[in-house]
């Protein structure tokens, strides 16, 4: 059986075009996680052959934000995107990966199907509200030292029932990753599972 795989984008950044352009590139699609108060948002076709999904309106931990404020984050996200997009969002990224019993409540009731974490070293998806990545194009403490990208050949290998990537766009800048990313994506583009 062939892994699933999927990378996600978070935060609407004005670098995502990079990020887009490398996607293409490998024949690879995105999910892109948008704030109603980000680049992102205000540039939403340039995310035309990606998906698009909900990141709150303004991007708050929402781990500890009271029910309303929780529920106005969510979906006026959720109703801007779907009013821009002329289409349905139905997957949600936490910000900061932050969330409760509360906060899955609220993403189901205005219509979410999932929402992703900020978890790695995940190869399994168990709870579509409790969606754990694999690698996070960052070097963590989790990698226990190993490069995050020979992390994630090393992890793809093995084929996994799940392979989840995610990043900021404005990080891969930040740490000048950006071949390294390039490099994962023709590892991607090139297995066969």
């Amino acid at each position: 059986m062939k892994s699933r795989i999927e990378i996600s984008i978070d935060d609407g950044d004005p670098m995502d075009t990079r990020t887009i352009e490398l996607l293409n590139k490998y024949g690879l699609k995105g999910m892109f996680y948008i704030p109603s108060n980000s680049w992102g948002f205000e540039n939403l076709d340039c995310y035309k052959d990606h998906e698009v999904g909900g990141h709150t309106k303004s991007h708050p931990v929402l781990r500890g934000l009271p029910y309303e404020l929780q529920l106005l984050e969510i979906e006026a996200n959720k109703g801007e995107l779907e009013k821009r997009l002329g289409r349905k969002v139905t997957s949600f990224c936490y910000p900061r990966g932050r969330y409760s019993n509360d906060t899955i409540e609220i993403l189901k009731k205005v219509g979410y199907e999932e929402a992703r974490t900020t978890i790695v070293l995940k190869t399994d998806y168990k709870d579509p509200f409790r969606k754990h990545t694999t690698i996070h194009c960052y070097q963590r403490s989790e990698y226990e030292g190993v490069d995050w990208l020979e992390k994630a050949k090393e992890i793809l290998r093995k084929n996994p029932e799940y392979f989840g990537v995610w990043f900021h766009s404005w990080e891969i800048t930040k740490y000048d990753e950006w071949d390294k990313l390039e490099e994962l994506f023709k590892f991607m583009s090139e297995y066969d599972g």
